[in-house]
């Protein structure tokens, strides 16, 4: 068995850092075992790799030059993803946190490490950052041009969620067609009832309070569009023409309880939630007005996240399964799956709310 003596005088005048044929030559093997040591253990003996990292810890090495190897192979190991909202509030929001936990999952595996970017942000320093990446996921559509254009002109692998963009891989659900199930499934158990849709980022205004349509996102670039649609399709099926639509620009109970009075105080029956978030806190304005959930007033949610679970009565809702859809997304971006273009299953989930 291959032993490493290493002298104290030695290790007390290395003043420049080693390099790894400096290592391989200090310990008397290849440079290819030194790598492999680091970078893939499976190729050594349990035994020879202890022996090569106890050495290396000693002479204060900790693996080969990720710059270098860069350089020689064009691969950072890094992937970044671009968030349409900020960072901050991507991780507080449950969606968005389950989006990332099924990217790291897939990540983690191969051993690739993530780089997060948000479109709230940007500035000079960004565009630099932006060369590191081997690949982007962009997790919603970016609001200016110039960050889309800027990431294309990387021309670098690329895969996009919840929208679509020319020649690039993605990962979706119909919003469209999963809105219009929950909205028919909830109309159709409570009939002839006022109804008002609590939308979620439906204009770029930042208008918060009563919406009209004219005023909305295009179906191309919004989710909140397509699944108002779906909305709306359901409520023209079943011979509803009289309706409401409240916009909430952000996807936080202060502004969602200001809509949800609103709505209530003006005889709304049913609440269309375009996320959990807004639907949980229409139930708690709901409670603070002494209403019965659902007698009084029927609400349901989007999303699937599990505090609909875990009040009461629970929240009927839309579960758009979002660490598949994060799976799904780094599957394609590091090419696990040849399959360019998904469209995940979205599941109707009952509870009592509705």
């Amino acid at each position: 068995m291959e032993s490493f003596l290493i002298s104290q005088e030695h290790m007390n005048t290395q003043q420049k850092p080693y390099t790894l044929k400096d290592i391989a030559q200090k310990l008397g093997v290849s440079s290819a075992t030194i790598s492999n040591a680091f970078n893939r253990p499976d190729q050594l003996s349990p035994a020879l790799r202890k022996k090569i990292m106890k050495a290396c810890e000693k002479l204060g090495y900790t693996g080969p030059n990720a710059a270098a190897r860069s350089l020689r192979t064009g691969k950072t190991g890094i992937i970044g993803v671009y968030l349409a909202d900020p960072i901050q509030y991507s991780f507080s929001d449950p969606v968005a946190a389950q989006f990332l936990q099924g990217v790291s999952e897939v990540a983690e595996a191969e051993g690739i490490n993530i780089l997060l970017f948000s479109n709230k942000h940007q500035g000079a320093q960004n565009y630099s950052v932006e060369a590191v990446p081997d690949g982007f996921i962009l997790y919603g559509a970016p609001e200016e041009k110039e960050t889309l254009n800027r990431i294309q002109l990387q021309r670098k692998p690329m895969v996009t969620v919840d929208f679509d963009l020319h020649d690039y891989a993605s990962v979706h659900i119909d919003n469209e067609d999963s809105a219009y199930k929950i909205a028919d499934y909830t109309l159709s158990h409570n009939p002839a009832k006022q109804v008002a849709i609590l939308g979620l980022k439906l204009s770029k205004n930042q208008h918060l309070g009563e919406l009209e349509m004219a005023d909305c996102y295009g179906a191309n670039t919004s989710i909140s569009k397509r699944r108002l649609d779906g909305y709306i399709k359901a409520l023209t099926d079943h011979s509803i023409t009289e309706y409401s639509i409240y916009s909430i620009p952000k996807n936080v109970a202060s502004q969602s309880e200001i809509i949800a009075q609103q709505a209530i105080a003006q005889g709304a029956q049913i609440l269309l939630c375009m996320s959990d978030r807004i639907a949980l806190s229409a139930m708690n304005v709901a409670r603070k007005n002494a209403l019965q959930i659902p007698a009084e007033v029927c609400i349901v949610g989007f999303d699937g996240i599990d505090d609909g679970e875990h009040i009461y009565p629970g929240l009927t809702t839309m579960c758009q399964r979002s660490i598949d859809k994060g799976r799904e997304a780094a599957k394609r971006l590091l090419n696990i799956t040849e399959h360019a273009h998904l469209i995940l299953p979205t599941d109707l989930i009952v509870r009592g709310s509705c």
